[in-house]
């Protein structure tokens, strides 16, 4: 099972398991709401911690010429360029999204790279600069 980061709202980041608990339930116009919290159960501990749904991030099996970890929002530098990796659901696989259109063109094909096809063996190449949530001013350029 591939391991997953997030960012607790103290902000730390944890690696673990992720998984949704169950909060409690409200109402809401008339119906039952169930409230989840985004949670990542380190391996190493009993204790799940909560984190901030937007930065969770599945590891795509891959590590950088550095050695580190990449993980989906992870921004990359890869032949002289720099790339968000994404999960891409019209083509169901993971993706390099140029950072110069990745906020437009976040989930088109076309404008992106399939890793699998292209980076599993050229991971030595790729290196892991930031990711969208500690570093959204790479996302302006």
């Amino acid at each position: 099972m591939r391991k997953y980061r997030g960012k607790t709202k103290d902000g730390k980041w944890v690696e673990g398991y992720y998984m949704k608990r169950l909060q409690g339930e409200t109402v809401e116009n008339g119906e039952i709401v169930k409230c989840y919290a985004d949670q990542i159960l380190p391996e190493d501990s009993y204790f799940a911690a909560e984190v901030i749904p937007a930065s969770v991030g599945q590891s795509i099996d891959v590590r950088d010429k550095n050695k580190k970890e990449v993980y989906f929002d992870d921004i990359v530098l890869w032949n002289g360029k720099k790339w968000v990796v994404v999960w891409n659901k019209t083509m169901l696989g993971v993706y390099l999204q140029p950072l110069d259109n990745y906020i437009a063109h976040k989930n088109d094909p076309k404008k992106g790279r399939l890793i699998e096809n292209l980076m599993y063996k050229r991971a030595v190449y790729l290196e892991v600069i930031g990711n969208t949530t500690d570093d959204p001013e790479l996302l302006e350029g």
